[in-house]
């Protein structure tokens, strides 16, 4: 048998308990009944039928322990010993007992069938049967009880009877556990779900969750990224595409999400009539035949769950309710997880520029001194202040502010790199952190917002140019010149107020001519 522990119904339990008691009482009374044979009779009948009934326990006490979990598996030799025993014992019991009591030894098969089929396969339990047959075959043959046709026809339909049973019984328990599986799937994918706020975190544990639940060769849960479907982590053929995007139109997962509705095409040989839908390879060189996609749209995500196979109708419609549910329970999460996000970024951020605010942008400079301090690379602070930025609020206006404001946020993007950060440290003051950037680079990109903003023009909606103002800045660097985040702060800021004095539009300190002609 599998080493795996199958999974039982309850049904098995209400059964055997009352059938080995009913077993038992048989048990004795078949055994007494062979002990009381008259005298005449031969010992070995006696014998053989008081081994019969005792075997025919014993497989359901097999059965028996089973459930009560006192043990998961058999050794293979010893399974096939309990099987010749029990099929052995079956078939004396069937062979000797008087035709008025045959009912009993039917019982008593039935039962062993049930027993065998929680610990045995369904080869060994077919071997059982046959064996069963055999003896009982044997037995009436050498008593010559074989006279008339409708005992030769009950003994021959006899294991055709116990096949059928025990493939039905196989199924069932088959069944059983395959919808056992999928529930207790479903319900550890709902708590971890309803556990967790991070996207990735999601994405694993619902891709594990269909890899318990499905035979696809392909799955992936993608969200809508503007004009493409982000796949994330794509499983495909016993390989994972890390970072794949794919264009959402024509796609047969863009046709789910445009019509918001489950696309089951399970045989992909016959070309599906889709308008505007054309078949691409994603991940391997190899077209799916099977191909299942179910779609979700919450406030903050929209995309679809799918799943694929190279084989034709491999799923059905069990499949498609369990990626429904499953999809659904994803959905959720994932819309809880941004909704937490956005959360996140709006407590951290300014609500005019989007950049960090205050305190948080104090909070990523700590962490990033400490990164700098641990690796040994330096670190550049730039405060940078709009001059004058009164005076232009006051003749323009204040929504005419804002879009200064705004304009030096995108230069300032334009020129740091993809892990530096920027702050509204207050008003028209800012702040931008520097990792592993020198005095020098930091003044170089300084320079280029300066000469930059210089260019540019704001539009208004008399189609006037207001020219945009100037800004003064201050650069410190950690270690050389401040090894505490407060003092790096202050002395940024010391810096830019020379800056101002020094008529504003300026960069302290001073730069060299050569950094200047920089590109």
């Amino acid at each position: 048998m599998k080493d795996e522990k199958k999974l039982t119904p309850s049904l098995y339990q209400r059964i055997l308990i009352p059938g080995g008691l009913f077993s038992l009482l048989v048990s004795i009374f078949g055994i007494s009944w062979a002990i009381m044979l008259e005298p005449a009779s031969a010992l070995y009948l006696r014998i053989l039928l008081s081994f019969g009934f005792v075997g025919s326990l014993l497989g359901i006490l097999t059965g028996l322990i089973f459930l009560q979990k006192r043990y998961t598996k058999i050794s293979h030799h010893f399974a096939w010993l309990q099987i010749l025993v029990v099929g052995g014992s079956l078939g004396v019991v069937q062979g000797f007992l008087p035709l008025e009591f045959f009912f009993i030894a039917y019982i008593l098969l039935i039962l062993n069938l049930l027993s065998a089929i929680l610990i045995f396969s369904i080869r060994q339990v077919r071997v059982l049967i046959l064996l069963s047959f055999w003896v009982h075959l044997s037995i009436l043959w050498s008593q010559g009880r074989l006279t008339d046709l409708m005992t030769v026809f009950f003994v021959l339909s006899l294991p055709i009877l116990n096949l059928v049973v025990a493939e039905t019984l196989w199924r069932f328990q088959e069944t059983t556990a395959f919808h056992l599986k999928r529930l207790t799937t479903v319900n550890m994918l709902t708590r971890k779900l309803s556990s967790s706020l991070d996207e990735q975190e999601i994405h694993t544990w619902f891709k594990e969750a269909i890899q318990d639940i499905f035979e696809a060769d392909t799955y992936y849960l993608a969200l809508l990224d503007n004009e493409f479907l982000d796949l994330g982590l794509f499983y495909d053929d016993g390989e994972y595409f890390t970072a794949v995007k794919i264009p959402v139109a024509g796609t047969l997962g863009g046709w789910t999400i445009r019509n918001e509705k489950t696309l089951f095409l399970n045989d992909l040989r016959i070309e599906p009539k889709l308008d505007g839908v054309k078949i691409r390879l994603v991940g391997k060189e190899k077209s799916s035949l099977s191909w299942l996609g179910v779609p979700f749209k919450t406030e903050h995500v929209t995309g679809l769950a799918g799943i694929a196979s190279y084989s034709p109708h491999a799923f059905n419609k069990r499949d498609v309710e369990m990626l429904e549910s499953l999809t659904q329970q994803a959905a959720l999460a994932l819309n809880n997880a941004r909704q937490h996000t956005l959360v996140q970024m709006q407590a951290r951020s300014d609500s005019l520029t989007g950049v960090y605010n205050h305190g948080y942008f104090l909070t990523c400079l700590e962490e990033e001194l400490l990164k700098a301090q641990a690796e040994v690379y330096p670190l550049s602070l730039i405060m940078l202040d709009v001059d004058y930025f009164k005076n232009y609020n006051d003749t323009y206006g204040h929504l005419i502010g804002d879009e200064v404001l705004l304009l030096l946020v995108k230069t300032i993007q334009r020129f740091i790199k993809e892990r530096d950060s920027i702050g509204r440290w207050g008003g028209e003051e800012f702040a931008i952190c520097l990792p592993q950037t020198s005095l020098a680079e930091a003044q170089i990109v300084a320079v280029r917002i300066q000469e930059t903003l210089a260019k540019m023009k704001v539009n208004v909606l008399d189609e006037k140019n207001i020219p945009v103002p100037t800004v003064s800045q201050g650069i410190a660097v950690f270690p050389d010149e401040a090894e505490k985040v407060f003092s790096l702060v202050d002395l940024a800021d010391q810096r830019l107020y020379v800056a101002k004095e020094r008529g504003r539009n300026q960069v302290e300190p001073r730069l060299d001519a050569n950094l200047r002609n920089k590109d």
